[in-house]
């Protein structure tokens, strides 16, 4: 390079531009095999339910990759890194769930192993069961089918687990129901607890409260594959109510908060610093008298509303390709509007007749999801169609 430089062949300009492909760090040397992402082909996600004012300042940002033919570093924006837009990212659809009544076979993510009563006359039972993450911190007892019309935040990964649950009716209008996850503590994790408590407040009127600290899986990949437990519980509380405001009409709502656990950041997975999400659901359910339902709702699935974001960005590297890094940090949640994840959801059940008289129920499920950015509404249309007992069809657009 040095005796064909100056003569033409190669000018200034020419020897600082860019070579190969650029590659952000993502290893601890530059030279190992698969210690970077070409960024050029492929972009990292965002967490779900940023706030549009903090994508933004990550967008705007700097940051540095490294041409792969040589390994020169250059300075690139976020926006050439993330997308400007996470209407392509897998969200949850909202949509009835399966009943209690008929959920009790390892068919189902949420169904009871096993069961004992005390006594004859208690009302204490002691119950080993399997549930789905989203079942346990919104409470599935008290929402049977429509635990699956609750919002909840896009961020939690899909998970289940073992737990013995211990419920005792208080009184004709109080029940109380604790619970602790069986896990395998090899890992030095600690196992998930909590506790529900529900009342009759009127003969029109049911109330819930759960409370629960547990280890949640989140979606802080980079590259959108595989989750991140913190090592530290992270706490949710939830409050439900149920109304029925007519014979066919039932109004329903759920607020919850989750305060979660420290994650530290790495070169592949974000990290987060007292960071809090908040969820709310309110809808409203039509049921007419030959058994179709209609529920049609609002919701803010999860949007962080405090604490901070954080990301292992890097900085540069030394000769030998050690790599150098510096942790980024993202926060101002408290200017942003909450209101622009809000989700808007139009869920129709349908019985359906079938040829040897089993009861079997259409579901389907339509979300518009209305996604505020810079002042401009984009829809994504997303659709679940499915048979209750028996999964058959399932489609998301």
């Amino acid at each position: 390079m040095r005796a064909i430089f100056g003569h033409g062949l190669i000018n200034q300009t020419k020897a600082s531009a860019q070579i190969g492909t650029l590659t952000l760090a993502t290893g601890q040397n530059f030279f190992d095999e698969g210690s970077g992402i070409d960024i050029t082909q492929q972009r990292l996600r965002l967490p779900l339910g940023l706030p549009s004012a903090v994508t933004r300042q990550i967008l705007t940002d700097s940051f540095i990759a490294f041409d792969r033919f040589d390994g020169a570093n250059f300075e690139v924006l976020g926006d050439e890194i993330f997308p400007q837009s996470p209407v392509s990212e897998p969200r949850r659809v909202l949509g009835y769930a399966t009943p209690k009544s008929q959920s009790g076979n390892p068919g189902h993510q949420d169904y009871t192993i096993g069961s004992l009563t005390f006594s004859q006359n208690s009302d204490a039972r002691l119950s080993l069961t399997q549930e789905g993450l989203s079942s346990t911190l919104i409470g599935r007892g008290f929402w049977d089918e429509k635990v699956g019309l609750i919002g909840q935040p896009d961020l939690f990964d899909k998970t289940s687990s073992h737990q013995f649950k211990l419920n005792a009716q208080i009184s004709g209008q109080l029940s109380f129901e604790t619970f602790f996850q069986l896990t395998n503590q090899t890992d030095g994790s600690d196992s998930g607890h909590g506790a529900t408590l529900s009342m009759q407040a009127t003969p029109h009127l049911k109330l819930h409260a759960t409370i629960s600290r547990w280890a949640l899986p989140l979606k802080l990949i980079t590259t959108g594959s595989g989750n991140v437990t913190a090592p530290g519980l992270s706490t949710t509380v939830s409050f439900g109510l149920r109304h029925q405001y007519r014979e066919n009409i039932e109004i329903f709502a759920n607020m919850a908060r989750y305060n979660l656990a420290d994650i530290n950041p790495t070169p592949q997975s974000f990290g987060l610093t007292s960071a809090v999400y908040r969820s709310h659901t309110l809808g409203v359910e039509l049921l007419a008298h030959n058994g179709h339902r209609l529920s049609v709702g609002v919701s803010d699935p999860g949007s962080m509303v405090a604490g901070e974001l954080t990301l292992m960005a890097a900085t540069g590297r030394s000769p030998d390709g050690t790599m150098h890094y510096a942790k980024k940090r993202y926060s101002g949640f408290k200017t942003s509007n909450y209101l622009e994840n809000m989700v808007f959801s139009q869920v129709p059940a349908c019985p359906l007749s079938a040829p040897d008289a089993a009861s079997y129920r259409l579901i389907s499920a339509f979300n518009p999801v209305l996604i505020n950015k810079t002042h401009q509404r984009n829809w994504a249309l997303k659709c679940r169609m499915y048979f209750d007992r028996k999964l058959l069809l399932h489609i998301i657009c």
